[in-house]
């Protein structure tokens, strides 16, 4: 068997036998979009929890759609900044409450009517169970949910392929929660919301089938089975995300499973940021129609440097999808023109130089011990844009998004790190022969940036520029 081959196996053994261990139908026509949520109405939303893939969860015989807790069967160590003080009719809806449910079961709850138990029946008929199927178990109890608390609006967080799930019952308008505007944020953490590279992967599916029956869910994660059933990346005009706010966190540190992904796109002489299991590209989409954007602005982005299973560890991850789904003060914050004193050139032409950065948060330091960035944009994930300086003294204008998420209302500065490199060889981006890692640190610049519109002087041993801050209110 060649190395290519074994490798093949290896990724199948290590990532389809534990594939994916995701943080663990009809389509009505569109309503007429109603107006933004007002603060009162954002007030009384309760967050909906849609957890990942699990290996075996199709072949489940309990209860689906019913009451679980948060993270019991996720390995969630750490919900800080949520409540689950859960209490049907008496929920203090203020109190930031999280919930959540299961998709996988045969059973169905004690609150789901004839009607329910048909339409749950009919889309598993239609499509074989899988996405269609925990889309529709999903909407249902978010609706159960709010019918009960007396909700006015739900706020969504996923993980992983609980993201695909979230995407189809958006476009797909189940229960009228999208096209009533009964959805006010979703965050999508790590989400396969565009697909995943290995469920795509023709060879690695093939081998899968051999070894085992893989469940539905698995090829509906598959690029060409999304593009014909959703569509592209870009979503273009659908009318369910107007007025919506979105959050996309993405990991780029490759080194769950053995680094065995990042292996085999080196094989295939190739390189796409990932988490060990998800591409980075893949954790996003983009809306063409920019009337569609809430306040203008396109969906949140933010960065961490974990892997796929060690983000659910990081606890500036989950305090920082608490403040997006509870906080109205967006902050954008780019690196703009930098000058660069020695760009280190050599023989080889301009030098290819990369600014990786890290944002911190004051408050929640003070409130919950975070000392983990809340945006962290390294290096070694592959995931920052490539600039190139010709000359040394050179300035270039950047426009570099370094931070673009909610803050916390008290929030009055947040502390930003900016480390640039020269490549001097890198596979992940492309440079020079790209057999191995080599870098040249031009020095960090630490800054604590005002929250305040304007731009503000960052400087590092052999460089200087200035950050531009935006502050945009909901």
């Amino acid at each position: 068997m060649n190395l290519h081959r074994t490798l093949k196996y290896l990724l199948l053994s290590a990532s389809l036998l534990f594939f994916v261990a995701c943080g663990g139908s009809h389509s009505p026509a569109a309503s007429n979009p109603s107006a933004p949520a007002s603060p009162q109405e954002q007030s009384s939303a309760i967050t909906i929890y849609i957890h990942g893939y699990a290996k075996t969860g199709y072949q489940s015989t309990g209860v689906y759609g019913d009451m679980t807790v948060v993270g019991s069967t996720d390995g969630i160590t750490n919900l800080t900044g949520f409540s689950t003080a859960y209490n049907g009719a008496n929920t203090d809806l203020t109190g930031n409450v999280i919930v959540a449910t299961t998709y996988y079961g045969s059973q169905p709850p004690a609150y789901y009517t004839e009607q329910d138990i048909r339409e749950v029946d009919d889309v598993t008929a239609q499509y074989g169970g899988g996405i269609p199927r925990y889309a529709l178990i999903v909407a249902k109890y978010v609706k159960h949910v709010m019918e009960e608390t007396g909700a006015q609006k739900v706020n969504l967080m996923s993980v992983s392929m609980g993201s695909l799930v979230a995407r189809w019952m958006i476009e797909k308008n189940l229960a009228g929660l999208a096209g009533e505007q009964k959805i006010a944020k979703w965050m999508s953490a790590e989400g396969v919301v565009s697909g995943n590279y290995v469920s795509s992967d023709a060879a690695l599916m093939g081998l899968a089938n051999i070894y085992e029956r893989q469940s539905p869910e698995v090829d509906q994660m598959s690029y060409g089975w999304i593009e014909r059933n959703l569509g592209s990346r870009s979503i273009g005009s659908s009318p369910y995300y107007q007025n919506m706010v979105i959050g996309f966190e993405s990991s780029n540190r490759d080194d769950a499973l053995y680094g065995l992904l990042s292996q085999y796109l080196k094989f295939q002489n190739e390189f796409y940021a990932n988490d060990g299991y998800q591409l980075v590209q893949d954790t996003f989409f983009t809306i063409q129609n920019q009337a569609l954007f809430y306040g203008g602005l396109p969906p949140v982005r933010s960065f961490f440097y974990e892997n796929h299973i060690s983000i659910k560890n990081n606890p500036a991850a989950w305090v920082q999808a608490s403040v997006f789904i509870k906080s109205n003060q967006r902050v954008r914050i780019s690196l703009e023109n930098v000058t660069v004193d020695d760009i280190h050139q050599d023989a080889s032409g301009p030098s290819a130089i990369v600014f990786g950065s890290a944002v911190s948060s004051h408050v929640l330091y003070e409130a919950f011990g975070v000392t983990q960035a809340i945006d962290w944009r390294d290096i070694n994930g592959g995931s920052l844009p490539v600039q190139h300086y010709h000359s040394n003294g050179e300035t270039q204008s950047l426009n570099q998004p370094l931070f673009d998420n909610f803050v916390d209302p008290q929030e009055s500065s947040l502390a930003v790190s900016i480390d640039p490199y020269k490549l001097t060889e890198s596979f992940k981006y492309g440079i020079g022969q790209k057999r191995s890692e080599q870098t040249i640190s031009l020095g960090r610049g630490n800054v604590d940036i005002p929250l305040q519109n304007g731009s503000y002087p960052v400087a590092g041993e052999g460089w200087h520029g200035d950050v531009r801050v935006e502050i945009h209110y909901y």
